[in-house]
């Protein structure tokens, strides 16, 4: 079986030359991560891929990553207070709006919230449903940012795993004959099912593991896909981070027994973004991903804003050469 390794690409990787370089290091697909950048900037990250194949005569692929209800802060509003803030698109002082309109119809009193990762924690106190602003108090302050990611703990949130704001994603995959789908906060089998009916027919599915409800729901979210993508990130916010070792393990265990492939993804090579050598840490993880079955990694900030996107690749490939 063909090992992959996935370069997401970005700031760090946007010309052909280092695309060129990315494949010529063993790069087998490139992740367009549509959570960032302009669609814009997406086509011309897939003409240089095209062109970088041609040139090279290599099939690289591409995946598209659909944002799916990922919730953004999309703009923040003179953030002054270190007890209180709210959540709305109102011009209030001491607020922030977000990407997900439906949640003021949903939330409710008392609801976590985690921001950056889970560095910043919020409490929902009062919910103005007509006014639609949400008053919050914070557990944990931090500087909040545009861009930064929100986490709705244990929450029962019913968003569509493909939106409307997506449509525009899947033409531009169309129109390239684009077949790879990586599918965010995949809660239950039906969310993959609803996605294949507006995807191209043979779509290969990608689908993150990074919610509770994911791993609850394991079995039959495993029949649905192609690859079970081991995300990380969300998955120490959503589920608890020190049993993050052990739910691992149960997912590349799961895809070891429906005989799928799984991707190792999320703070692979962190150190790397920053430094042209791994860390011991880093290099021991990936030793312990692979003595477990894994042959598949997935690189994110490391090759997307990263100073050293080459060496990262090297790196994996080096660690699956040598394991």
């Amino acid at each position: 079986m063909q090992e992959i390794i996935i370069a997401t690409l970005g700031p760090s990787t946007h010309d052909i030359s280092t695309i060129k370089e990315l494949i010529k290091a063993g790069t087998t697909h490139f992740r367009l991560n549509m959570s960032h950048g302009t669609i814009t900037d997406h086509k011309t990250l897939i003409s240089y891929i095209e062109a970088a194949n041609k040139n090279l005569k290599t099939n690289t692929e591409i995946i598209i990553d659909l944002p799916g209800p990922k919730f953004r802060i999309e703009k923040v509003n003179e953030l002054k207070s270190k007890q209180n803030v709210y959540i709305t698109d109102q011009n209030l002082r001491n607020s922030f709006s977000i990407n997900i309109k439906e949640v003021y119809e949903q939330i409710k009193e008392g609801q976590i919230i985690y921001i950056k990762d889970g560095e910043i924690k919020l409490k929902v106190q009062r919910i103005n449903f007509d006014e639609k602003i949400i008053q919050c108090e914070y557990l944990v302050y931090g500087e909040i940012k545009p861009e930064n990611g929100l986490n709705f703990i244990e929450s029962n949130l019913k968003l569509p795993i493909i939106k409307a704001q997506d449509i525009c994603f899947l033409e531009l995959a169309q129109s390239h004959n684009i077949t790879n789908f990586m599918l965010s906060f995949v809660n239950v089998a039906s969310d993959i099912q609803n996605a294949k009916k507006l995807l191209p027919e043979n779509s290969t599915i990608f689908t993150k593991i990074e919610t509770q409800k994911a791993i609850n729901n394991l079995s039959k979210i495993t029949k649905e896909s192609d690859f079970l993508v081991i995300a990380r990130g969300d998955l120490g916010v959503e589920t608890d981070l020190f049993l993050l070792p052990k739910t691992t393990k149960k997912i590349i265990d799961k895809a070891k027994k429906e005989k799928i492939s799984c991707i190792y993804a999320t703070e692979v090579l962190k150190s790397m973004i920053s430094n042209p050598r791994p860390s011991r840490a880093e290099i021991t993880d990936m030793y312990f991903a692979i003595t477990n079955g894994v042959r598949n990694f997935l690189v994110s900030n490391e090759t997307a804003v990263g100073s050293y996107p080459i060496k990262c690749v090297e790196a994996i490939k080096t660690m699956l050469s040598k394991h």
